[in-house]
C-alpha cells in the first residue's frame, strides 16, 4: 500500500496528553497581550517573509491568508517564481532591502526553511523575530543545522499544534519561547443535512500525494470490508487529488470495493460544504511515519475543524495534530491508526449510533465556535507579537 511505514528511530511520536485543551491554553498567549497589540496596531508594522504566498488553496497558504487579513500592520513578502530552497536567497535579499528602509517593529518568518537566513538578517537588523512552524518541515529536509541556528535567534516560535511544538522543543527550541497558534475555520450558517442516496456515508478530505501516506486513506480502505459487511449500504466519499489518487483507485478495485467508494478528486468550495453536510462521519486516521527523508505526520489538519463546523463527528489518528482538533469521546474518537481493529471499532460505534453522532456533531460545532475560529487564531497571534516586541506596545 502507498505510504505504509513503520514508526522507528528518528523523532518518534509520543502519546497525547490527557487534557489537550488545558495544555493548548498553557502554550497560548494571553488575551491581555493581544489587547495591547490591538491598541498599538496603528504604529506597529511587521514584515512577514513567506515561502508560500497567502491564498485560499493549501493549508499553509490559507493559514497565512486568514491571519494576515485579521492582523493589522503586517506586510507580506512572498516568492516571485522560484519556490522551496531555491527561493530563500532571493527572499532574504528582498527582506534585507525592505527592512533597511526602516519602519518595521519586527520580522515574521513564515517557514522554517527561511529561518536559515535569520541570523544574517538579524545581524543587519536587530529586531524581534517570530518563526512559524507547521509540521513535517521540523524533521524533514536539508540544511537542518542552518534552520536550527536561525531558530535559536527567534524571540518566539509558533507551531500550529502542540504536537509540532513538542517536536520543536525536542530539537532544542526553549519551551518558554514556544507559543501555539492553532488554525481556525469559518463557521457556516446552520443548515439541514444534505440529502444523499440511502445508506451511511464516511468522508475523507485531503491531498492524495505519495509523500503523504501518513494521512491514512489506506487504513480506511483496509477497514472498509468489515464495515460494509455490517452496514451494506455504506459509502466512503474521498475528496482530494494528487499523485497518489491513481494508486488509491487501483487499490479500491483490487479490494473489490468499487461500488462503495466515491473518488471525487478536487471539488469547489460550495460542493465541499455539501460533502460535509451529507457525511455521517468524517475520518482521517493519520499516523507518524519515518523514512529516509525524515518524520512525516499531520501538523494539525484544518479539515477536522471544517467537518466539526458542519456538525460532523470525526475519527482521527492518535499521532499528529489531528488529535488536538478532535476531542476524544466528545466531538469524535481518536484511535491508534496502526491498529486496524481500533479503526473498525471506532467507525462501527459511530455508524451504529445516530444519537451519539448527533451529540458529538453538536459538541464539535460548539467547540469550533468557542475556540477554533480565525478570529481566535488572529487574537492568539496578536498576543505572540506583543510578547515578542513588548516595547512597541
Amino acid at each position: 500500500m502507498v505510504g505504509v511505514g513503520r514508526r522507528e528511530s528518528g523523532v518518534s511520536p509520543e502519546p497525547p496528553p490527557r487534557s489537550r485543551d488545558r495544555a493548548l491554553r498553557s502554550l497560548a498567549p494571553t488575551h491581555e497581550t493581544a489587547g495591547l497589540f490591538r491598541e498599538a496596531s496603528t504604529s506597529v508594522r511587521w514584515l512577514m517573509v513567506a515561502l508560500d504566498a497567502p491564498g485560499p488553496r493549501g493549508g499553509i497558504q490559507r493559514y497565512l491568508a486568514e491571519l494576515v487579513a485579521r492582523t493589522p500592520g503586517v506586510d507580506v513578502l512572498a516568492p516571485e517564481g522560484r519556490t522551496g530552497w531555491a527561493a530563500v536567497p532571493g527572499l532574504a535579499w528582498r527582506a534585507h532591502r525592505r527592512l533597511a528602509a526602516g519602519g518595521y517593529t519586527g520580522l515574521i518568518v513564515a517557514h522554517l526553511k527561511l529561518a536559515a537566513a535569520l541570523p544574517a538578517l538579524l545581524a543587519c537588523h536587530p529586531l524581534p523575530a517570530v518563526v512559524l512552524a507547521y509540521g513535517m518541515e521540523v524533521t524533514c529536509g536539508r540544511f537542518k543545522a542552518l534552520e536550527r541556528w536561525g531558530l535559536a535567534r527567534a524571540s518566539r516560535v509558533v507551531p500550529v499544534s502542540e504536537y509540532t511544538g513538542r517536536l520543536l522543543v525536542r530539537i532544542g527550541v526553549p519551551a518558554d519561547r514556544v507559543r501555539c497558534v492553532t488554525p481556525g475555520v469559518a463557521l457556516p450558517a446552520e443548515s439541514p443535512a444534505e440529502p444523499h442516496a440511502p445508506g451511511l456515508r464516511l468522508l475523507s478530505v485531503g491531498r492524495l500525494e505519495r509523500s503523504e501516506g501518513y494521512k491514512g486513506h489506506d487504513r480506511v480502505l483496509a477497514a472498509l470490508p468489515a464495515l460494509v459487511a455490517r452496514f451494506p449500504g455504506l459509502k466512503w466519499e474521498v475528496v482530494g487529488s494528487g499523485s497518489a489518487l491513481p494508486d488509491l483507485a487501483r487499490q479500491v478495485r483490487d479490494a473489490g470495493m468499487g461500488e462503495h467508494v466515491l473518488l471525487r478528486g478536487s471539488v469547489a468550495e460550495d460542493e465541499l460544504a455539501r460533502c460535509y453536510r451529507r457525511a455521517d462521519v468524517f475520518v482521517l486516521p493519520t499516523r507518524h511515519l519515518h523514512d529516509a527523508a525524515g518524520d512525516r505526520f499531520e501538523g494539525f489538519g484544518i479539515v477536522y475543524l471544517e467537518a466539526a463546523a458542519h456538525g460532523c463527528p470525526a475519527v482521527a489518528g492518535r499521532d499528529g495534530g489531528g488529535a488536538e482538533a478532535v476531542a476524544d469521546g466528545e466531538t469524535g474518537l481518536v484511535v491508534d491508526a496502526d491498529e486496524p481493529g481500533a479503526l473498525v471499532a471506532a467507525l462501527g460505534r459511530l455508524l451504529a449510533d445516530p444519537e451519539l453522532r448527533r451529540r458529538m456533531g453538536e459538541a464539535a460545532r460548539r467547540r469550533v465556535a468557542e475556540r477554533f475560529t480565525w478570529e481566535h487564531a488572529a487574537r492568539n497571534l496578536a498576543g505572540v507579537l506583543a510578547e515578542a516586541a513588548p516595547c512597541a506596545c
